[in-house]
């Protein structure tokens, strides 16, 4: 568990830094006809869309505000416009529309809601594509987000055509020495590593390796999620002694990155990954020490609720039960089940994977 739950951290990082530039620009083309429509109150051939893009600017700042159940209504009634807006033939009504149904998709995601949000998002890319705009940057981000998605909910074969395709847009347009490109192809990795009988897997592995070091380095967070993404495929083939080298770098990069000692929120993070890596080298009494440091620094920053706290819980707890303190293992995957439902949804594969690890900590604790 320890290291698939490093690894989709990283990859969570990747994903939501492109999912967020699809945000952006859809609630920018709102703040556009919201503008417009505010001008020509009276006969306005956008009437509608204007109204959308009011509402759909509403809702963003709701969200933004963390008032996600007013926010969800006010893009359901910015949707409803957008709908009407697209009926009256408005200009550019149907790709406001597929902004507004992103943005609530993305809403709806955040809470649990994964039917819906696939739906929205679905909808979202089939008007896009209507719309003449499947090669256009939202296009992409919508791809990027669906896929994402598909991957919460374990279905992994469904998620990387999504990614190869928004791969195989931005290798078009901006080559593949592109920031842009990089991320994506070390999030088709991790995808693709995580599938047992992919035969393509190590190859796009390995190039999402090469790629991150040439244009980030390998002191980049991508680089570390490229490399464990190549460790886990070589682990499923049973070559231990050529992932070997790759761990050794990785930890070696994760010491470096603890000097000098700090007490920042991000020192935190990085100290509860150098305690996953130690774990996984065996340390494990200066794993369980770098942990528990882990911990109160992450306390200290108020990030005692987030994602991050919750995985080093989870990962502690794995040690504590390896090392016979079961009970106490226990309690902490209890606590870190109950974060990570709240931050990420229950059907998150992270969240079954905690529940499968609470299963079998409890087993052993009764006995």
């Amino acid at each position: 568990m320890v290291s698939i739950v490093v690894n989709n951290l990283v990859f969570w990082a990747v994903a939501l830094g492109l999912i967020g530039c699809f945000i952006w620009p859809m609630a920018l083309l709102g703040k556009k006809f919201w503008t417009r429509g505010k001008l020509d109150e009276q006969n306005s051939e956008s009437e509608y869309s204007g109204l959308c893009g009011d509402l759909s600017a509403s809702a963003f700042r709701l969200s933004v505000n963390d008032q996600q159940e007013n926010a969800e209504q006010k893009y359901l009634q910015a949707v409803a416009a957008g709908r009407e807006a697209v009926s009256k033939n408005e200009p550019e009504a149907g790709r406001l529309l597929a902004g507004c149904l992103a943005n609530l998709a993305r809403l709806q995601e955040r809470s649990g809601q994964h039917d819906k949000a696939e739906q929205n998002f679905r909808e979202a890319l089939e008007i896009l594509e209507v719309e003449g705009a499947a090669q256009a940057n939202e296009y992409v981000y919508g791809l990027d987000s669906l896929a994402f998605l598909l991957w919460q909910s374990g279905r992994l074969e469904e998620a990387v055509p999504l990614y190869t395709q928004a791969l195989d847009i931005t290798a078009s347009q901006q080559g593949t020495e592109s920031d842009d490109y990089v991320s994506r192809l070390t999030a088709l990795a991790n995808v693709k590593s995580q599938l047992e009988d992919d035969g393509d897997a190590e190859r796009v592995c390995r190039e999402a390796v090469q790629a991150v070091k040439e244009l980030r380095g390998e002191d980049d967070i991508l680089y570390s999620g490229a490399v464990r993404s190549l460790m886990a495929v070589l682990h499923q083939r049973g070559r231990e002694e050529d992932a070997k080298p790759y761990f050794d770098d990785l930890l070696e990069l994760s010491r470096k990155e603890l000097e000098p000692e700090r007490e920042d929120a991000d020192y935190a993070q990085a100290l509860s990954y150098h305690a996953g890596l130690l774990h996984e080298a065996g340390e494990l009494r200066e794993a369980g020490h770098a942990y528990r440091r882990a911990q109160k620094l992450l306390r200290s920053a108020g990030l005692d609720t987030s994602a991050e706290y919750a995985v080093c819980l989870s990962n502690y707890a794995r040690l504590l039960r390896e090392t016979g303190h079961s009970q106490q293992a226990e309690r902490n995957l209890r606590q870190a089940l109950s974060l990570l439902e709240e931050t990420l949804g229950a059907d998150h594969e992270v969240c079954k994977a905690a529940r499968d690890e609470l299963d079998e900590t409890s087993s052993g604790a009764a006995a």
